[in-house]
């Protein structure tokens, strides 16, 4: 009976252990220098009653969640020229969280301010709901709640 024998070169095997640490160290530099993401967002042109599309990044933030960071960008309002903002400037996020993929959002009652070009709540909140939903897809109900108040109870 002939036993088998497999001698490897070291030659042989540079290359592909070259190869497997630059790829474990690519990862790990991509995954420590993570700083966000890009994000769609969804707003209300002043010219008309469509929607239009802005792309951002939105950068990560080491003391909210993804959600939270997101709809404080959105607050913001547009960059784009001849956008409506969702709601009223200075509408501030109270709080904000996620349980059993149904998302708890308190909202400050500056929204309820009609200041400058800005969507009717109900279009609003269609919009608001659409950016939520179209960035977070594990998020299947939105509650609106201003300064504590569910929004449909005003």
């Amino acid at each position: 009976m002939k036993k088998l024998s497999i001698s490897i070169e070291p030659k042989q095997i540079i290359l592909p252990l070259t190869i497997f640490f630059s790829l474990i160290f690519s990862l790990v530099a991509f995954f420590v220098s993570y700083k966000g993401t890009h994000r769609t967002f969804f707003f209300e042109s002043v010219d008309s009653n469509e929607v239009f599309i802005e792309k951002r990044f939105v950068p990560k933030s080491p003391y909210q969640d993804k959600i939270t960071t997101y709809i404080e960008e959105l607050l913001l309002g547009p960059q784009t020229p001849r956008l409506k903002p969702v709601f009223s400037r200075g509408t501030t996020l109270i709080s904000c969280f996620e349980r059993k993929h149904t998302l708890y959002v308190n909202l400050s009652k500056d929204l309820l301010k009609a200041e400058g070009e800005v969507s009717d709540f109900a279009v609003a909140e269609r919009i608001f709901k659409e950016n939520i939903f179209k960035n977070f897809r594990q998020i299947d109900i939105i509650e609106i709640y201003i300064d504590g108040i569910h929004s449909y109870e005003k």
